[in-house]
């Protein structure tokens, strides 16, 4: 009896051991790209009144393809996409399949390493409401995945209609879409959003209101509601390009004052004032809201060691005081990440016109790396080695050499702007301990 009740409490506490180490382990599957095959976005455009051009944007993540070998060096897949749009009965109106093929160097990445092929695509379909449906099949895995989207928008206030497209900045007049299922990602770049009211009525004093929505499930950082003019803008001004939109404010139009084609407007944030969460959008004309739509800012690209607080604050004790460590932990389990947020706000200077804290992403992509790259069999995270906690502090070096001396394998890292040498030693096998700073 005595034997039994001792390999019961060995269990229990092999148990509990292990759900210990999973608390400190970063689940790979959580970041916002791993299982997916494709993200995309459509926008409308109107041709006449009875048909539309339909832009499809689409990115599919390489990482999540089964890369063939198709000579050294060299990897391929291919994508099947098939687009069917229905209507509101269900039928189907529309159908196109093509495909992609991914071209790659490598056939594996690190889990945090995602790695995209852009695509666009368009077609002219009749005027009317849709629901569309993508589907994508990977020739060499045999996965499929699919999904499904609104194109138009229909508002819960007066039932019009219309289709927009969110947009970064990436150079002068130059808009990456984002592919997000018509949501913005968060990054820092300024903002841009494009909106095809599909009516007839031209408005030519609009303005935006733009308030957050909390969620249970979601971050609920501070956001302050914003309020601004929505712009006119030409058709002729936006050309649509293959994987970005080149538009040309000559001059911008803000009042109205001519004739258009269509009613295109844009709502333009010179820097980014997102975080991420849920989002209401109301377009007013004098006291009346004439279109209202819901839309997220998802951070797309979130460091994989956030999904996880506990090994997140671990790492942050590389860099991090005591007392900013303490003021995350002591917040209830709900705003934690708030608080974190918001130390290294304090310390990036950059946040103040934006949302977007650079010093504190790039810590933690760097954590990441370090977490699978410098991963040894006695240190889970790599993170927390010492060449996790050199590359997490000062990057990527310039130069690495290897050496031998005195029968043991020595790299020596050197970083040309930091005028640093840090040699690492080989004290078991893929095990480095730092044994030398020269500067």
């Amino acid at each position: 009896m005595k034997k039994l009740k001792l390999i019961c409490i060995l269990f229990i506490l092999i148990i509990l051991s292990a759900s210990a180490q999973n608390r400190n382990e970063l689940q790979i599957n959580y970041h916002y790209y791993s299982n997916k095959l494709i993200v995309l976005l459509a926008f409308a455009e109107n041709t006449n009144s009875d048909s539309l051009k339909l832009n499809i944007f689409y990115k599919l993540p390489v990482n999540n393809y089964l890369l063939k070998q198709i000579s050294e060096g060299n990897f391929q897949a291919i994508a099947t996409i098939t687009i069917t749009l229905s209507d509101s009965e269900g039928v189907v109106r529309f159908h196109r399949l093509f495909n992609d093929t991914i071209l790659s160097s490598k056939s594996k990445f690190l889990p945090n390493e995602f790695v995209f092929k852009e695509g666009y695509n368009s077609f002219i379909v009749p005027n009317q409401r849709y629901q569309l449906e993508a589907r994508v099949n990977d020739l060499n895995s045999k996965k499929s995945e699919k999904v499904s989207l609104n194109y138009i928008p229909l508002d819960s206030i007066n039932k019009s209609s219309a289709s927009i497209l969110p947009l970064s900045k990436i150079k002068d007049n130059r808009y990456m879409p984002s592919y997000l299922f018509g949501n913005f990602n968060y990054n820092s770049q300024p903002k841009l959003l494009l909106i095809n009211l599909l009516s007839k009525v031209d408005y030519s004093n609009l303005r935006y209101k733009i308030t957050k929505i909390n969620s249970e499930d979601e971050y609920n950082l501070d956001f302050k509601e914003i309020n601004g003019k929505v712009e006119k803008i030409k058709s002729e001004e936006i050309h649509i390009k293959s994987n970005y939109i080149e538009i040309n404010f000559n001059p911008k139009i803000s009042k109205g004052e001519e004739e258009f084609s269509q009613n295109l407007y844009f709502i333009e944030f010179p820097t980014n004032p997102f975080v991420p969460g849920s989002y209401q959008l109301e377009l007013i004309s004098g006291e009346r809201v004439v279109w209202s739509n819901k839309f997220k800012v998802i951070w797309d690209e979130q460091p994989i060691i956030l999904s996880n607080l506990n090994v997140a604050l671990k790492v942050s004790e590389i860099f991090l005081n005591v007392d900013e460590i303490e003021a995350v932990r002591s917040a209830n389990r709900k705003n934690q990440f708030k608080a974190l947020f918001e130390v290294w706000k304090k310390l990036d200077k950059t946040t103040i016109e934006d949302n977007y804290p650079e010093a504190m992403i790039e810590f933690y992509r760097r954590a990441d790396y370090a977490y699978f790259a410098f991963s040894t069999f006695a240190e889970r995270n790599g993170a927390l080695t010492d060449k996790g906690k050199v590359y997490i502090l000062n990057g990527p070096p310039d130069r690495i050499d290897e050496v031998f001396k005195m029968k043991k394998l020595n790299e020596i890292w050197t970083y040309t702007n930091l005028i640093k040498e840090y040699t690492f030693e080989s004290i078991e096998s893929g095990v480095f301990k730092l044994v030398k700073i020269k500067e």
